[in-house]
């Protein structure tokens, strides 16, 4: 079945191609049947080096999608899905307020830590998973990886984690094209082979093969293969792992490259919101006061070049003394009166500091970081972050590590355990720990509360001690983790007493 000519050239010059407004520069002419028609034929260096140079073209350019499917909204329908590009995107990663959310909101997914846990309560077992956790933290350095998912994800909408793996042959297999092309079954990684996880950029890999026509099958809208340029070869999907956490709706993600919505494009309008607002305050205290002289001469000055010459120079050196110049009024001339005064007139400031707490409330609200997380500090005129706005994005958080790691995570933990072990142990999995963790004290407090819960069980006849003895042995936070359950025997006790 072509998955990638006819039809999807079609579908994808109707997505992308049908109606577009450009907002940098006037995108060129372009026929998307070039890029993807050929796509399923060719699979040489030079097709894949064409294809790609087709596909920056587009990526460089920002355009508005104002037609899906060929079927154009009604005029009165306010829609539009701006796609500005990998470069631009990674210029609005700079700004001050997207990196920090970006930042924050990564490092909270992965600084909790994690736990390798089994089902099986079994002594070996234990052991083979705290090995694995510490593999996982400094031979293979995940944590640091898997939070750069999470940026390049909320950054661009889309991260790869490059599974790299060292060929017999001693060459690693990004540096073999024909390697890339196959799957990376976990049968080929044998036990003690080295392999590595590099993170990617999407602006380095391209969705190539996807299945367009069949809307009931697995991998619909799912690439197959990407290319990576440089150096211009084609990867397997198994090997280049994408983190995807706001995936867009199935027609749009072509003219999205297979990226999802990323964060800081959603941002994009209360961040701007939230600067205009700074900056309007900022120069309104530049602005605040102003001097204002009344004098008779003014009229004068309007007849007479040395009258305002003289006032003229007056207003020079009045006008250094402040930090906007000087407001020149007439007392009313002709009254006789000579007099001048001197005053200053200040703005009222009085509701600034509300507009400036409703941007920040905004940009916290958008982006589920909690003020006092955002700005270091509760902003004056906003409710303080309590224990429940902490549980709220510890909530956040859990869901947000879902989305962005639940897909790829047991193909990765697979990975490890065949390069460690050589076999894939089922009963094994990633428990990530919640970033709202109780202090030893809490959690010495609800031990005992537990144990006393198991005490009074088994006095009513509910649990034996066996029973709770294994409670005690699989729970990680118990204090008894890994205690050899089959020690304990309420039967073997007693007949131990008899025999005594």
């Amino acid at each position: 079945m072509n998955t990638t000519g006819g039809y999807l050239a079609g579908q994808y010059a109707a997505t992308v191609g049908a109606n577009l407004s450009i907002h940098r520069r006037p995108l060129p002419q372009f026929d998307a049947s070039s890029v993807y028609g050929k796509v399923a034929d060719e699979t040489s260096l030079k097709g894949a080096k064409k294809t790609l140079a087709a596909l920056s073209k587009m990526a460089a350019d920002s355009y508005t999608l104002s037609e899906i499917n060929g079927q154009q909204y009604s005029a009165h329908v306010q829609w539009s899905i701006t796609f500005p590009g990998y470069d631009v995107l990674g210029y609005m990663s700079q700004e001050p307020e997207n990196h920090r959310i970006v930042k924050i909101l990564a490092s909270s997914m992965t600084q909790g830590g994690f736990r390798i846990i089994s089902t099986d309560n079994d002594l070996n077992k234990q052991e083979k998973c705290a090995e694995l956790e510490q593999a996982i933290v400094h031979k293979y350095d995940l944590l640091t990886h898997l939070c750069a998912m999470a940026e390049m994800d909320m950054n661009f909408g889309r991260g790869h984690l490059f599974v790299d793996t060292l060929l017999s042959n001693g060459i690693w297999s990004g540096d073999d094209p024909k390697e890339l092309k196959f799957p990376l079954a976990y049968k080929k990684i044998s036990k003690g082979q080295e392999i590595r996880f590099i993170p990617r950029e999407p602006r380095w890999l391209w969705p190539m093969q996807f299945n367009a026509n069949n809307a009931l099958s697995p991998d619909f809208y799912v690439p197959r293969q990407w290319l990576a340029s440089p150096p211009g070869v084609y990867v397997d999907k198994s090997r280049a792992l994408p983190f995807v956490s706001s995936p867009v709706p199935d027609l749009m993600k072509p003219a999205f490259f297979f990226s999802g919505a990323p964060l800081i494009l959603q941002l994009k309008t209360y961040v701007e919101n939230w600067q205009a607002a700074r900056d309007g305050v900022a120069e309104l205290l530049n602005r605040y006061s102003k001097l204002t002289l009344t004098t008779p001469a003014l009229m004068g000055a309007l007849g007479e070049d040395e009258v305002a010459q003289k006032l003229s120079d007056r207003y020079q050196l009045m006008a250094t003394t402040t930090n906007s110049g000087i407001i020149m009024l007439n007392n009313g001339g002709g009254d006789g009166s000579e007099t001048e005064t001197l005053a200053v007139v200040a703005t009222p400031l009085p509701g600034v500091n509300d507009l400036l707490k409703s941007q920040v409330e905004l940009l916290s609200l958008i982006s589920g970081v909690p003020a006092m997380e955002l700005w270091g500090d509760t902003p004056s005129g906003m409710n303080a972050s309590g224990g429940d706005m902490i549980k709220v994005f510890a909530n956040a958080i859990a869901a947000k590590q879902q989305r962005t790691f639940g897909q790829n995570l047991p193909i990765i933990l697979r990975y490890i355990q065949m390069a460690e072990y050589g076999v894939i142990d089922d009963s094994i999995s990633w428990k990530w720990n919640p970033i709202d963790q109780l202090t030893a004290k809490e959690q010495a407090e609800v031990n005992k509360i537990k144990i006393e819960s198991d005490a009074a069980a088994i006095a009513a006849g509910i649990l034996d001690g066996p029973e709770a003895r294994e409670r005690l042995a699989s729970e990680p936070d118990s204090g008894y983790m890994g205690l050899d359950v089959g020690a304990f025997s309420g039967d073997g006790a007693e007949d131990d007493l008899d025999n005594g």
